[in-house]
């Protein structure tokens, strides 16, 4: 029984950790909030590693052709790299209360949107993360969100 309780807590653990996923046509991507890291590996799950480092709790993940952003709870920023993992920065910063922050992210060709908990609204900004707005507010505890096709 003790082996079972082992394995099913580190499952947990493994769940519990690995936040967002996003896919472009040769890797996956995705955040470790207990590590701290963005990882990628190859579509056939191949050759995992950690391609950003020292991150505060990052979540989801999300993609255009150039670059990566990614959201972190109790860091509350926006972040960007390129999709090699370089040059990481975060582009938008104070979306963290204390007791919540921004979870899910998502891209089209002009905007960044992300899930915010800190007070329960959906935002926008442009690319380079200016103009950051609230564009829905009043929603419990937004998590994902994501884009259609255009």
């Amino acid at each position: 029984m003790a082996h079972m309780q082992g394995a099913r807590d580190r499952w947990w653990r493994r769940i519990y950790n690995e936040r967002g996923v996003a896919v472009d046509s040769s890797h996956l991507y995705w955040a470790n909030s207990g590590s701290g890291t963005i990882s990628e590996a190859n579509l056939d799950g191949s050759n995992p590693h950690a391609i950003i480092t020292g991150q505060n709790d990052p979540e989801g993940v999300a993609l255009d052709s150039s670059h990566l952003y990614w959201a972190t709870f109790s860091g509350g920023t926006i972040g960007e790299a390129n999709l090699d993992g370089s040059n990481p920065h975060a582009i938008i910063t104070g979306q963290s209360n204390g007791v919540g922050g921004p979870l899910g992210v998502a891209v089209d060709s002009s905007h960044l949107y992300w899930s915010n908990t800190s007070d329960g609204s959906i935002r926008e900004a442009n690319l380079d993360g200016s103009n950051p707005q609230v564009i829905i507010t009043g929603q419990s505890i937004p998590s994902g969100v994501a884009v259609g096709p255009q």
